[in-house]
């Protein structure tokens, strides 16, 4: 429903689309939600594809996409561990795939057509997916990762505020810490990347 008000130029949406749930201000129902599930959704809205039938081909896509962001992660602390390109061993992939099923909220979270559901899963994706570029930010400064963690953090506080803001304090810390190491060795070249970096996280 915010999709179709946001196509009329509007976050509102109608008494009946959230109940007792809403924030009224002025007489007008506000969800608790951000607005990234709804953009998400715009192309089915626009196509009248499959309306109001998506929730589960979305949960079950955030779930996936959780899932290749832990294993992106786990390849990107197997290579560091190893000070060389190296893959996780599969007992390792089992045990922190299996884990990250069985051992979090995300298979409940998706197993439910919610739209908190919803809110919650994708904020939780791209949350993982802003720690793994951030950590790629980290290793390789000049690197051109902080674009996707910038974007990804976005993602994530405007799904789940929670989840966005540990994903941009996350690289703000990386972005102080290169301030940091380039103010420990005296060094220029750079500084005005890494202070946009942080400023754009903290904004």
């Amino acid at each position: 429903r915010r999709a179709e008000s946001m196509l009329k130029g509007r976050f509102d949406v109608p008494e009946m689309a959230i109940g007792g749930e809403a924030f009224v201000v002025e007489g007008k129902n506000y969800g608790y939600f951000g607005v990234t599930t709804s953009l998400l959704r715009l192309p089915f809205v626009l196509t009248g594809f499959l309306f109001g039938e998506v929730s589960r081909f979305l949960l079950l896509s955030y779930f996936f996409l959780c899932l290749a962001a832990a294993y992106a992660l786990l390849c990107h602390a197997t290579r560091i561990l190893n000070r060389k390109p190296a893959w996780p061993s599969p007992w390792a992939v089992a045990v922190f795939l299996i884990g990250g099923v069985l051992g979090t909220t995300l298979l409940f979270l998706g197993s439910r057509a919610y739209i908190y559901h919803e809110a919650i899963l994708c904020g939780a994706a791209f949350a993982l997916w802003c720690s793994f570029f951030t950590l790629r930010y980290l290793e390789n400064p000049a690197s051109k990762a902080w674009i996707g963690a910038l974007v990804c953090g976005l993602g994530a506080i405007h799904a789940r505020p929670s989840s966005g803001l540990y994903a941009l304090c996350l690289l703000g810390v990386v972005a102080l810490f290169h301030l940091c190491a380039k103010w420990k060795n005296r060094s220029t070249s750079g500084v005005l990347r890494h202070v946009g970096i942080g400023l754009g996280a903290t904004l």
